[in-house]
């Protein structure tokens, strides 16, 4: 058995081939806490909802997490906030380790391969929450291989173009780049902002909120996310001020994360990669709607990083583009292994 896991920052997805089977899981990688109490016992109780017990709080987790949250009037948490893991939340660290524990089973011999991506961080959180994933992992019985988004996306979907192309991955936290010219890696990055934040920005800006059964308030986060499936290419009508100013943060963002790498891109401009037509493959929830080609297209144009485009297309394996990338490098490792052990 190979496995992938993909941890977002909203959803981890896993990837395993048992025999001659590909198995797919994802969950919301959500929890939401709320007091050990008899009313909210009541609840998960009457609705069959299973929960976990933490620092004297129930924790619900993934789906029944979004299930139940509007009912008991808590609010949701991600497990990497702003793309870390939190090093004095006991309870997030649980979370993931529970999660982990219901998208991956035990290893079925020893040392056996895991691709596993993760949010984009810097310096020593990162080194943290990365040493944190590895011990769960090996906990599990697996070898942890870490490979950014945008590169396993990259392996997953350039073999029709002679593994040639740039793969962007726009996530709750992040956006990735990677540009591959014949297999070999001219550049990857991950820029540390993401959805997520254009979300909490609509809501404030348009006055966005829900209210729980006790009727206290809270920022309607997710109704950027409801909006994007309107944003048309060809509308017959004028997008209103809402649609107007999605589209236009969506563009802010991508067009921000690329420029950041302005500087590295141009130490790279002699090669030969930027003198071909580019395949670009996208992925992503933010990515979801019909005019983000046309808003793709568009960022690379005003770019002031001369690169050519080409094919612009949607991930054919979404929601498990990464996850796939991430099993093929695993299964790769796993064979070169063998390879080296039947040489010596």
């Amino acid at each position: 058995m190979t496995v992938a896991l993909d941890l977002g920052c909203s959803e981890f997805r896993s990837y395993r081939r048992v025999g001659k089977r590909l198995i797919a899981r994802r969950t919301p990688s959500l929890f939401c806490s709320a007091p050990d109490d008899i009313e909210i016992h009541e609840i998960a109780s009457q609705s069959r909802i299973p929960y976990s017990v933490a620092e004297s709080s129930l924790v619900f987790l993934g789906k029944t997490a979004v299930e139940i949250a509007p009912e008991i009037g808590r609010p949701l948490s991600a497990v990497f906030r702003n793309g870390y893991l939190p090093e004095k939340d006991p309870v997030a660290r649980q979370v993931l380790s529970i999660l982990i524990e219901t998208l991956l089973p035990p290893a079925t011999h020893p040392d056996e391969r895991c691709g596993v991506s993760i949010p984009a961080s810097a310096g020593r959180r990162q080194s943290s929450k990365t040493n944190f994933i590895h011990q769960l992992l090996s906990l599990r019985g697996y070898h942890p291989l870490l490979l950014d988004p945008a590169t396993a996306l990259a392996i997953s979907e350039l073999a029709s173009s002679n593994m040639t192309g740039l793969t962007v991955v726009v996530g709750a936290e992040s956006v990735a780049f990677a540009l591959m010219h014949r297999g070999r890696s001219v550049f990857h990055s991950q820029y540390s902002k993401g959805f997520r934040e254009i979300g909490q920005r609509f809501a404030t800006e348009f006055h966005q909120f829900v209210w729980d059964q006790n009727g206290t308030q809270f920022l309607d986060l997710e109704a950027a996310s409801r909006l994007l499936p309107t944003l048309k290419t060809n509308s017959a009508s004028e997008p209103n001020n809402q649609q107007k100013w999605l589209a236009k943060s969506i563009f802010d963002l991508i067009f921000s994360a690329w420029n950041a790498q302005y500087l590295r891109l141009f130490r790279e401009l002699d090669d030969p990669v930027f003198r071909e037509e580019l395949q670009v493959v996208y992925t992503g929830g933010p990515t979801h709607f019909e005019a983000f080609p046309d808003l793709l297209r568009a960022v690379f144009q005003n770019s002031a990083i001369p690169i050519s485009i080409g094919m612009c297309r949607p991930s054919r394996f979404a929601p498990y583009g990464v996850a796939r990338g991430l099993l093929v490098h695993a299964e790769l490792d796993s064979n070169l292994i063998k390879l080296n052990r039947q040489i010596a």
